[in-house]
C-alpha cells in the first residue's frame, strides 16, 4: 500500500514528478531519471523491434484499425514492460487515461473527484509491482538510484502515461502523412527525418500547461504570477515564421527547433525511446502485410 503525504492522490503525484518541479528538485530528480532511463533503454532497443513485428504478425492479411489494432497494444505492450509491469491492457489503460487530467484546468468536482481517484488506483497498481520489477526494467534501475518508492512510482507512471498515449498517436499520425509519400516508404534511410517531420507536422501532444511564478512580460503585456499559460506546441511547429511553407512535408529542415518533445531544462527525456518504438512500427508495418482501414482520415 503507498502511503500519501497529502489529501489528494493528484496533488501527492504531481509533488514528486519532473514536470512540476523547478531547480533545485527538478536537477537532481532528472538526472536520477536519466540515468535510469538510458540504462533501460540500452537492453530495450533489442526487443522493441521485435514486439512490433510481432504485433504485425499477428495481424498478417487481416483488414485492421491502426489505432485498435495496431499502435495502441503495441504502446501499451512495450511501455509495460519497459517500465517493469504485466502487461494486462484493461489495468493499463486505467492506469493512464487520468494522468493527462493534472495537466489541464479542472472545472467540478465530480470530475476532480475520478480524476483523483484514477490516479490513486494507478498509483497502487504500479506500488503493487515495485518489488517484482526486474532490476534491468525502469523501476528496478529507479530504484537503485535511491529514490523513495513513492518517487519511484510516481515517476513510472509519468514515462507509462507519456509512452502510451502519445505513441498511439503518433504512430497513427506518421503513418497516415507516410503513407502518401512512396519514396520515404520505400526508402528505410530517410525514415529518420521523416518521423521528426511527421511530428512536426501532427503534433501528438499540442498543450502543454505551464503556471507562471513570477510577474512575467509576454508579447508585450504583464502576466501576474500565478496566471497559467498554454504552450502550444502544435501551432508553433507550423509556424511560418519559424518553418517556410509549414504545411509542406519536407525532409531538409532538421530537428530543430522542432517542439513536439518541448526545448530546455522540462525537455522529454524519454524522446529517444518515443523515436524507438514510431520507427520499429513503421517499419514493421511497411514490410509487413496488413489492410489499414481508414487511412484517408
Amino acid at each position: 500500500m503507498l502511503v500519501t503525504d497529502k489529501k489528494y492522490a493528484a496533488a501527492d503525484l504531481a509533488s514528486n514528478i519532473a514536470p512540476f518541479l523547478d531547480a533545485p528538485d527538478h536537477v537532481a530528480l532528472r538526472q536520477a531519471l536519466t540515468a535510469a532511463f538510458h540504462a533501460t533503454l540500452a537492453d530495450a532497443q533489442a526487443w522493441i523491434p521485435k514486439v512490433a513485428k510481432d504485433h504485425v504478425a499477428q495481424n498478417t492479411g487481416r483488414r485492421v484499425d491502426l489505432v485498435s489494432d495496431i499502435a495502441r497494444p503495441f504502446a501499451y505492450s512495450v511501455m509495460a514492460q519497459f517500465i517493469g509491469l504485466p502487461s494486462d491492457l484493461k489495468q493499463l489503460k486505467s492506469a493512464t487515461q487520468s494522468f493527462f487530467h493534472l495537466f489541464a484546468p479542472i472545472t467540478d468536482t465530480a470530475t476532480f473527484a475520478q480524476t483523483d481517484q484514477g490516479i490513486a488506483d494507478a498509483r497502487q497498481l504500479v506500488a503493487s509491482h515495485i518489488t517484482k520489477s526486474p532490476k534491468n526494467r525502469f523501476i528496478g534501475t529507479l530504484r537503485d538510484t535511491g529514490l523513495s518508492d513513492a518517487t519511484v512510482v510516481d515517476n513510472a507512471n509519468l514515462f507509462l502515461a507519456d509512452g502510451i498515449e502519445n505513441i498511439e498517436a503518433a504512430i497513427v499520425m506518421a503513418f497516415r502523412t507516410l503513407s502518401k509519400q512512396a519514396a520515404v516508404m520505400k526508402d528505410g534511410t530517410t525514415l529518420d527525418a521523416a518521423i521528426l517531420e511527421c511530428l512536426r507536422l501532427s503534433s501528438p501532444a499540442q498543450i502543454i500547461a505551464r503556471v507562471l511564478r513570477e510577474d512575467t512580460q509576454l508579447l508585450g503585456k504583464m502576466q501576474p504570477a500565478g496566471v497559467q499559460i498554454f504552450l502550444a506546441l502544435g501551432s508553433a511547429n507550423l509556424d511560418p515564421a519559424a518553418y517556410a511553407n509549414p504545411l509542406d512535408f519536407r525532409l531538409d529542415r532538421g530537428v530543430s527547433p522542432m517542439l513536439a518533445f518541448g526545448q530546455g531544462r522540462h525537455s522529454c527525456i524519454g524522446r529517444q525511446l518515443a523515436l524507438l518504438q514510431i520507427k520499429a512500427m513503421l517499419n514493421a508495418l511497411i514490410a509487413g502485410s496488413v489492410t489499414i482501414d481508414d487511412i484517408e482520415e
